[in-house]
């Protein structure tokens, strides 16, 4: 007896610690052994929970291997397991993952029949299967693959459904979605899906061709009658685009016809709901559109918008002046010419009107003086039209030639009539505005020098060349150097470099700057004077010589009078002045002057020195009386001084002796020879 119960605590201890550390598999077994022995509620309760623990392990184990399974890609092994724990565990969860598992299984079954049905060409089959399967677990993949496999079929309408309830999530679902669209009538909307295609297959461009061909078929046939102008005008314009990516000048053409049929309905319509701004933005889509009736709705349409608006004037002044002398239009205010340019110019008189609505506008400002630019350039060119018929009689400002491709036009006819311009200048200046550089000679008449630089600097220089370009450029950059000149800038030079042509082309301009400097003071004759040495060494041409030559002499005697000079230099300067101009009436007689000067002083300093004889030998000499003026003015001043110093009589007259002579050898006959020898007598021989 003693034995078996030691036997038995000693599997009740085992039980015991096995449960303590977790292991209640082996607990559960050694529990039971003793529970069949002692039948105790304790052993009992600790029984059942090592079961509990037991099942959960178990169950967990089970899930473990039923992932392994799913990994493994063997989905009925996986469900068992799956299974089996759900009836240990008793999880909600893990009949949901059967069932998944059921469905997929079941998925791949017929997923695998269908495949067989489609190797086979079977399509109906395959589609019909790929749609049971979707209607099991409603995967996406396999509704495309059942739409697919209609298209394959020929069903195409039940396909176009099928599709129409996909996201079409790749190239594949888009194109056989737009091919059966395309079989079912729906051309326009089967390029809308292909749209998102970027493929440069070859065939399938092919393919777009033709069904662009026909959904423009459609459409031509029907827009007039569809009462929605918006969609019939937002359709066109999607057609157009299409069309321009694969090139299809055919239908461009017509579906350009048709988008501006259709602005033209809308616009009516907004015209008469005064909804200008709308009217604006129809227009900006046909701004290549170079018709008298659209020129007069673009001027109309910014005139009303600019009434309260600023930013409008600028786009209504691209259009106004162009319409006022538009002879289209301007056939229409009158047969007689004159009350024609009585309206034309009350209408200009309107646009000043509302320019000046809103003059404290940086817009405005610069509207004035485009209009004052304008006025005249249309005034220049419709003279030179009416006088050389070239089949062309756009009169048109240079803004408006440029949007639609006139100004090469205009810059030609302007060279065939440059006899007919008043001088170079005007000729250059007119095809300046219609030029590559036409903006920047706009900055540049505006007073904005600085954007003129900076858009002539923009102009590539391996461009072709044209005369009224280069022109432009040599302004601009000669108005910026003098910009630069007055405010101190180093290196301002630089920018004269084409000056000299400028000069060359436009001599007025060289005349005017000349001028200019002839009329400066003493400060501007400094800063200019290098400038004016440059330009004369690049072209001496008279009025630059002119210029320069005077700058160097007024430089020079102001140097002079602020003692930075001695009359030496001055007489260089002032000889190198004469050499460049020798017209310079008031170089030379400044010259002389400083001739005279320089003279007179040397004659003075022999004297001090009593070199009386070398003095009257310089006065003898001179060219210039006035210097045997100073000569004798001089030696009265030494008769004077001599007269007055205590010097005793012979000394005096050793002087006045000495004076005598050299005064004879220069004119015996001057007064103060007399008044010598008067003095000597006095003082006795």
């Amino acid at each position: 007896m003693a034995k078996k119960k030691n036997k038995i605590d000693t599997a009740l201890k085992r039980a015991e610690k096995l449960f303590k550390t977790g292991n209640f598999l082996l607990a559960e077994k050694n529990f039971e052994k003793v529970q069949k022995k002692l039948n105790s509620n304790t052993i009992a309760e600790k029984l059942e929970i090592c079961r509990k623990e037991t099942r959960i392990i178990k169950g967990k184990d089970l899930i473990k291997q039923g992932h392994k399974a799913v990994e493994k890609d063997n989905l009925p092994e996986a469900i068992l397991c799956f299974q089996s724990a759900e009836k240990l565990l008793n999880d909600p969860l893990l009949s949901g993952k059967v069932n998944d598992l059921q469905y997929k299984l079941t998925e791949y079954k017929i997923d695998a029949e269908a495949q067989e049905a489609e190797a086979s060409c079977d399509y109906t089959k395959a589609s019909d299967l790929y749609a049971r399967a979707w209607g099991k677990n409603s995967s996406q993949d396999l509704l495309l693959k059942s739409a697919v496999c209609l298209v394959k079929a020929g069903n195409y309408l039940q396909a176009a459904e099928l599709f129409d309830k996909s996201d079409l999530p790749d190239d594949n679902a888009l194109y056989f979605c737009g091919f059966a669209l395309a079989k079912t009538g729906n051309h326009y909307e089967a390029l809308k899906r292909w749209e998102k295609l970027d493929t440069p297959d070859k065939l399938f461009i092919e393919q777009k061709r033709l069904i662009l061909s026909l959904a423009c078929s459609e459409f031509y046939s029907n827009f007039k009658k569809d009462p929605d102008i918006n969609a019939v005008h937002h359709k066109a314009n999607d057609l157009l685009a299409l069309a321009n990516t694969l090139d299809y000048t055919e239908l461009i053409v017509m579906l350009e016809e048709i988008c501006t049929y259709c602005k033209l309905v809308l616009i009516e319509t907004l015209w008469e709901q005064e909804e200008f701004a709308d009217i604006a933005d129809f227009l900006l889509q046909m701004v290549h559109f170079n018709d008298p009736a659209i020129l007069a709705l673009n001027a109309k349409t910014y005139f009303h918008l600019s009434r309260e608006l600023s930013n409008f004037i600028e786009p209504m002044m691209a259009y106004w002046l162009t319409a006022i002398y538009s002879n289209e239009i301007s056939a229409g205010f009158s047969d007689n010419p004159d009350k024609r340019e009585k309206i034309q110019q009350r209408l200009i008189h309107f646009s000043e009107e509302r320019i000046n609505r809103h003059q404290n506008s940086q817009s405005a400002r610069y509207a004035t003086h485009y209009l004052t630019i304008e006025k005249k350039l249309l005034n220049d060119l419709s003279t030179v039209l009416q006088k050389h018929d070239q089949g062309f009689n756009q009169t048109c400002t240079p803004r408006y030639a440029a949007l639609f491709g006139f100004s090469n036009t205009i810059l030609e006819l302007i060279k065939l009539s440059k006899n007919d311009f008043k001088d170079s200048e005007h000729y250059l200046e007119t095809g300046g505005y219609y030029s590559r550089a036409g903006e920047g000679l706009y900055a540049l008449k505006t007073g904005n020098v600085k954007k003129a630089q900076a858009l002539v600097e923009t102009i590539e220089s391996n461009s072709p060349k044209d005369e009224f370009t280069d022109y432009v450029v040599r302004l601009i950059q000669f108005e910026f150097g003098q910009a630069a000149l007055e405010n101190n800038e180093k290196g301002y030079l630089q920018y004269f470099a084409l000056t000299p042509k400028l000069f060359e082309s436009a001599p007025t301009i060289e005349k005017r700057f000349s001028d200019k400097i002839l009329q400066y003071g003493d400060k501007q004759l400094l800063s200019h004077e290098k400038l004016l040495i440059f330009l004369n060494k690049e072209r001496p041409s008279d009025p630059i010589s002119e210029a320069c030559s005077f700058a160097m002499t007024q430089s020079a005697i102001i140097k002079y009078n602020q003692k930075k000079m001695n009359d030496k230099q001055l007489k260089t300067v002032i000889e190198k002045a004469i050499r460049i101009y020798p017209d310079n009436d008031f170089a030379l007689h400044t010259l002389e002057r400083t001739a005279i000067d320089l003279e007179t002083e040397i004659i003075l300093k022999a004297m001090d020195k009593h070199k009386l004889m070398k003095a009257a030998r310089l006065a003898r000499q001179s060219a210039y009386p006035e210097v045997c003026d100073r000569y004798f003015e001089f030696g009265e001043q030494m008769l004077e001084q001599i007269s007055a110093s205590d010097l005793d009589l012979i000394d005096q007259k050793i002087y006045l002796s000495d004076l005598l002579k050299a005064g004879m050898s220069v004119d015996p006959y001057h007064p103060v020879i007399d008044s010598i020898n008067e003095k000597l007598q006095f003082l006795g021989d």
